[in-house]
């Protein structure tokens, strides 16, 4: 289910051959930040550690959490908080789901095209439709395989880049 529609799908024109690092020389990677930074908003801590880890494993990423949505909402009035480069968001959380969380970033102007990634346990189509109406990029199922999800965040961080490029030239 979770790979039925991917950024790949979505975005195909930002993941481009003519956008990114492949089309860079090497005098060209100092334009872009060495680590996208992450933000994850689970309210099952043990999601939250798994993710810590596995960002700790694939390297060059920085992944700062929130136990729920409405800490996140707290977290991005923050200034000091710094650019977040993609959300990862459950959809089942107490007060404020993940849909309503998603809606909320998308109206926000300064992450109104920040690649969100639903990580969710929800797998029923009416879920997925909604997370992708109210501005998904991507969509995975728990419990998530760690090559997928690596995968995922890959294509995310191809598409962060392409974006950064774009707005650099």
């Amino acid at each position: 289910v979770g790979s039925e529609m991917c950024i790949r799908d979505r975005f195909p024109e930002k993941l481009g051959q003519s956008s990114g690092p492949s089309s860079l020389g090497p005098k060209d990677f100092d334009l872009w930040r060495d680590v996208m930074k992450i933000l994850a908003v689970d309210d099952d801590p043990i999601i939250l550690e798994l993710l810590g880890q596995f960002v700790e494993i694939i390297g060059a990423h920085e992944l700062t959490t929130a136990p729920s949505a409405l800490h996140a909402i707290d977290m991005l009035g923050d200034p000091n908080l710094g650019p977040i480069d993609c959300f990862m968001l459950d959809i089942q959380m107490p007060s404020m789901d993940g849909i309503e969380l998603a809606q909320h970033i998308r109206n926000s102007a300064r992450h109104a095209d920040t690649p969100i990634l639903m990580l969710t346990a929800m797998s029923d189509k009416r879920y997925i439709d909604a997370a992708f109406a109210a501005g998904a990029t991507d969509y995975v199922t728990k419990p998530f395989e760690i090559a997928e999800l690596k995968s995922r965040i890959g294509l995310v961080e191809g598409m962060v880049k392409a974006v950064s490029y774009t707005h650099l030239t």
